[in-house]
């Protein structure tokens, strides 16, 4: 799978995520709460307002 990207910063939060898993985690760089779900496929991030 595709690590996860802050997508405000670019920095990588989470590495190898497992299959079809998702969650929320904060950004160790920037501090932004970011969503991000694993469809098994493709990693999809975006911040959690």
């Amino acid at each position: 799978m595709e690590k996860v990207l802050c997508p405000k910063c670019g920095e990588i939060i989470f590495e190898e995520p497992e299959c079809e898993a998702n969650g929320i985690i904060t950004c160790d760089k920037c501090n932004n709460k970011i969503r991000w779900i694993c469809d098994g496929k493709r990693t999809i991030t975006k911040l959690d307002t």
